[in-house]
């Protein structure tokens, strides 16, 4: 049996770069197919980089790496043992912590982007934690007549940012 080992870059490394512009988080995250789709939509919409949480259910694996059409290798990916110290440390390095939920404060429609930022997802499910939540400096939510799926979300949110970043 071959085992997948995906290499993943420092949070610090991913901060100093020229290009740190634009972050996702992606908080425990369940599902293969959408971390996926997500990577490809991330490297598709120019974000600099992505941080993971360290959570039970995924990690970049092959099977990732060709739903993101090998996009999983394009935009560095990060690994979080602790998504609050690495909330922290963005925002000492001056990221804007932007929170997504369908119970967020303000509607997407309306936010105007500043840079830097880190864009947080939350897990299919129950979205982002509590605790999370408490660190972000905005929660946006999108207006819609129901729940909408994670990579939907995503590509909604993303193609906003990248039409005021570009």
């Amino acid at each position: 049996m071959i085992v997948h080992k995906f290499r993943y870059a420092s949070l610090k490394k991913i901060v100093s770069s020229k290009n740190a512009k634009v972050f996702i988080m992606i908080e425990n995250i369940s599902n293969q197919l959408n971390l996926g789709r997500i990577l490809r939509l991330s490297y598709s919409l120019n974000i600099n980089g992505i941080i993971l949480s360290n959570n039970k259910y995924v990690s970049i694996t092959s099977f990732i790496e060709r739903v993101s059409t090998g996009f999983a290798t394009e935009t560095p990916i990060a690994y979080s043992d602790n998504i609050m110290q690495s909330l922290n440390y963005l925002k000492s390095n001056g990221f804007l912590i932007i929170g997504t939920s369908r119970h967020g404060t303000i509607n997407l429609s309306k936010f105007r982007f500043k840079y830097p930022c880190v864009l947080v997802l939350g897990n299919e499910e129950r979205g982002i934690q509590p605790s999370t939540n408490k660190l972000c400096d905005y929660i946006l939510f999108i207006h819609s007549k129901y729940s909408i799926n994670i990579v939907d979300s995503t590509a909604i949110f993303l193609y906003e940012m990248f039409k005021q970043i570009y």
